[in-house]
């Protein structure tokens, strides 16, 4: 139509509008992207498609100009925020998901209120109160975080949410959704040199504790062992991970088993000894083109005892693996652990993925990802013969969540925020043809993988359909290994910043277009009347009328005044005095 306008109803908080910038290029899109921000702030995820879709369209230079002169109105419902507290998030990783085992979890609160606060907060698990905070202390525009403990009272999925007690100036953002799968049963496997009649004596001694760690004898890990010689026969694809401790380098057929496992997918992790003979296994590796270790293996090394050096020290972890991300601080949890023997790693063709390191510079742990699997070594023994890592209070939570990690348990705590898409990444033999989606509601939802090249599903899933907040569950269909895989979609922590923009910098935002701008309240309709009617001109020529009709009067009557006094012989320039009368005294 020949009049065009875009209306936008905003209350002009500045964090949804950080996707148009002060001073953007002329463009011709920049009513598109006004609205695609109007609607992705109701979360219209079609409506945001549907004009990205016509934003990319093959349109003529005169189109884009066209668009340029659409006007913006923009309808600023904007008003002074009550007193608000928020939550932002909820940090549940690196937690070990265990029945009756309390399990550590911290919220983040914000005050958005100029003046303290105080607020209690309550978690439920499964509709059931399991906590309660005392009183939490806020600084006017602070934000804390909160820790808390929590139990769960058997295994299986578990729904909770976290609560703010009492109300505010945003009932909205004080809840926050999380969902944890306990008891997993994750399978692993571990691969013995040899069995020992003493089982202390055994090589795997220390690693099968940490693994069979829980309350009551229950534990997420299926442990399962076997020694070197049932490799050949072992199904290797049932189980998540598999841990060769100190063993002694494979037969080629065993090595072949143990790459094609990796490639599928699998996680191998091995460990060094005193039966790991570094040219065997480099020999080994290179008939494998390099994917049976991580990189090259050195020979074995001690510490120069002339140097006065009689042990190393881990020096440091890396932090943003997100399964040692909580064991980074603080050092004195990994700087205590001495190693009086090691293998070293080739570092001359680059760089080793390292996820921990000694004081010498030398990686301890490195990982490589070997087609849709992982490689992974200890450069030293999980036995007290060359190190005591063992026995540190380290060694649990690291082993333990290496595995939870590379079997992908993270996977079952993702998290969102509202109108965010979600993406799922599935093994190479795990790979589902659909999947069924049972969001808050409770109505289900099927969605068909999209196909690769070869005509098979591909191997990750992209979820985009998250308006609702609450706890998600997604199950794979298709597929041999029945699983469900449950995530948390919550409010962006952002929402929460009650900062709005002016009436200038919106201006500033529409540069290129004519803008209108308008406050809410009694202003808005004299806004759309005049947008609809325009400018009321009707009084306007009334008045115009009414002064033409008295300057034509008055014009009228000088004029017949005038020649009236002709008529009679009365010259108005000699009836008035030469100069003013004196007064003669």
């Amino acid at each position: 139509t020949p009049s065009k306008l875009i209306f936008v109803i905003s209350d002009q908080q500045e964090a949804s509008w950080q996707g148009l910038p002060v001073k953007q290029k002329k463009t011709a899109s920049n009513a598109l992207k006004s609205t695609a921000i109007a609607a992705h702030n109701y979360h219209d995820t079609e409506a945001v498609r549907s004009i990205a879709a016509a934003e990319t369209a093959d349109l003529s230079p005169s189109e884009r100009d066209d668009m340029l002169g659409i006007p913006i109105i923009l309808l600023s419902c904007n008003h002074a925020p009550k007193p608000n507290v928020g939550l932002v998030r909820l940090d549940t990783k690196n937690v070990l998901p265990i029945a009756q085992v309390p399990i550590p979890m911290t919220v983040y609160l914000k005050n958005e209120a100029n003046i303290e606060q105080t607020r209690r907060l309550e978690v439920y698990v499964n509709s059931v109160k399991q906590y309660e905070s005392p009183e939490i202390k806020l600084d006017a525009e602070g934000q804390q975080g909160h820790p808390f403990l929590i139990a769960f009272d058997r295994g299986g999925l578990h729904k909770g949410e976290v609560r703010l007690v009492g109300n505010d100036g945003n009932p909205t953002d004080d809840k926050l959704f999380f969902a944890m799968e306990v008891d997993q049963g994750i399978p692993v496997a571990v691969i013995k040199p040899m069995n020992h009649e003493i089982p202390l004596l055994e090589e795997t001694y220390y690693i099968e504790r940490a693994l069979q760690t829980g309350a009551g004898g229950v534990s997420p890990v299926r442990l399962t062992t076997f020694s070197k010689d049932d490799l050949l026969t072992e199904p290797l694809q049932n189980y998540a991970a598999v841990i060769a401790v100190n063993l002694p380098a494979p037969t080629p057929e065993a090595a072949e088993r143990l790459v094609q496992y990796v490639q599928r997918g699998g996680n191998l992790i091995w460990t060094a000894g005193e039966n790991v003979y570094t040219d065997e296994y480099n020999a080994l590796d290179a008939q494998f083109e390099n994917k049976l270790l991580p990189t090259p293996l050195l020979s074995v090394e001690t510490p120069s005892l002339e140097a006065g050096k009689d042990a190393w020290n881990i020096d440091w972890i890396d932090g943003s693996n997100p399964a040692l991300s909580n064991l980074a601080n603080p050092r004195d949890l990994y700087t205590r652990v001495l190693v009086v023997k090691r293998i070293g790693f080739d570092l001359s063709k680059g760089p080793v993925p390292a996820l921990a390191r000694l004081d010498d510079g030398m990686p301890l742990i490195v990982q490589r990802r070997i087609g849709s699997g992982t490689v992974t070594m200890f450069g030293t023994s999980v036995n007290v013969a060359w190190s005591n890592l063992p026995t540190r209070n380290i060694f649990l939570p690291m082993i333990n969540q290496m595995i939870f990690q590379l079997a992908g348990v993270e996977q079952t705590r993702l998290q969102t925020v509202a109108g965010s898409p979600i993406t799922f990444t599935f093994k190479e033999d795990e790979r589902p043809g659909a999947v069924e989606i049972i969001p808050p509601s409770g109505a289900v939802l099927r969605r068909e993988l999209s196909k690769g090249p070869d005509g098979q599903a591909t191997a990750t899933f992209v979820f985009g359909d998250t308006d609702q907040v609450g706890v998600y569950l997604l199950r794979p269909l298709e597929t041999a290994r029945q699983t469900q895989i449950p995530f948390s979609v919550n409010l962006d922590g952002e929402e929460i910043d009650a900062v709005c923009l002016t009436e200038e910098s919106s201006r500033e935002r529409f540069e290129d277009t004519p803008f209108v701008f308008s406050q809410a309240g009694d202003g808005v309709d004299s806004t759309f009347d005049q947008l609809k009617r325009g400018t009321s001109l009707w009084d306007m020529f009334l008045w115009g009328v009414l002064l033409v009709l008295v300057f034509e009067a008055f014009i009228s009557n000088q004029l017949s005044q005038r020649r009236e006094d002709k008529e009679k012989g009365i010259d108005p320039r000699q009836s008035l005095p030469n100069k003013a009368p004196s007064l003669g005294v």
